[in-house]
């Protein structure tokens, strides 16, 4: 659903899916703890998620669709996402 909605929507969506950056953290052997790579992948994740709202604030752009694949089962995991988009609102 997500990778259609990028063909869709082109630039304008922008999906960050947490599993391909814990793969790829694995991969690179930046950890090999599973644990640490998830964490590290959720960091990963957000920075990246940040510079895209910086970007966009910046040039003035139309609202963007961020596609977040994960499932953000913890209430705080949900919560850091919602501070990040506010203060970009």
């Amino acid at each position: 659903l997500a990778r259609r909605l990028v063909e869709t929507f082109g630039s304008c969506a922008i999906h960050l899916e947490y599993d391909q950056l814990e793969d790829a953290i694995v991969e690179n052997k930046i950890t090999e703890e599973r644990r640490h790579a998830w964490q590290e992948a959720r960091k990963v994740a957000t920075s990246e998620l940040e510079a895209r709202l910086v970007q966009a604030k910046t040039r003035h752009d139309s609202p963007c669709i961020f596609l977040l694949d994960d499932n953000f089962h913890l209430r705080g995991m949900r919560k850091q996402i919602h501070r990040l988009m506010l203060r970009y609102k």
